[in-house]
């Protein structure tokens, strides 16, 4: 779980929120960072296909969401796990989670001034560092096995429709046989009422 001392969620809070009204919108805001995070490595923007506004948002809703949570660790954690498995994708590394981090608290900095404090600044660096680091965590321990059991799932599924389709096979195949001992059976009583006549 995520423990920050009380005050130092307070003030993380109280920096996150002066930050978010220095912008008309939250929507302007998550453009803020989403431009700081590739302005800083421009080599990141091939990682998303998705449409700028729906990334810069969704940037926004989920640091909002963890940073809303601070008070409880194991929301946090919840969160941080969530978005963990939604971004297993990416190559998720630490030096990564580094330019991310490094590049929101440069814009805060900036945008906020002094009502972001140094409390509150490391608040938020602790959790950004928390949040990247479940991320890799997530990566390295889920990835392989999620993987494996897509393919395990794959092969269940490909036998699954190879022994219906044999089942499928051999039902016809014994009609035939069935249809064609009727066939003889109907022959024979034809022999046997031709020589009772």
């Amino acid at each position: 779980d995520c423990h920050l001392p009380f005050q130092m969620v307070e003030e993380a809070q109280f920096g996150w929120t002066s930050f978010l009204e220095t912008f008309s919108s939250r929507d302007v805001a998550g453009e803020a960072v989403y431009s700081a995070i590739f302005e800083s490595a421009p080599s990141l923007q091939g990682l998303f296909k998705t449409p700028r506004a729906v990334m810069s948002m969704r940037i926004m809703m989920g640091f909002n969401n963890i940073i809303m949570n601070l008070k409880s660790g194991r929301n946090v954690k919840q969160l941080v796990e969530t978005l963990g498995f939604q971004h297993l994708n990416f190559e998720v590394t630490i030096p990564r989670v580094a330019i991310f981090r490094d590049a929101i608290l440069n814009l805060m900095k900036s945008e906020s001034g002094e009502t972001l404090t140094n409390l509150g600044f490391e608040g938020i660096k602790r959790t950004l560092n928390f949040a990247g680091g479940g991320f890799v965590y997530v990566r390295t321990n889920y990835s392989e096995r999620l993987r494996i059991l897509s393919s395990s799932w794959r092969l269940v599924c490909g036998k699954q429709a190879e022994s219906s389709e044999d089942a499928a096979g051999s039902g016809e195949r014994s009609a035939e046989a069935e249809g064609s001992g009727e066939g003889s059976e109907s022959s024979l009583l034809h022999k046997n009422e031709a020589s009772d006549e």
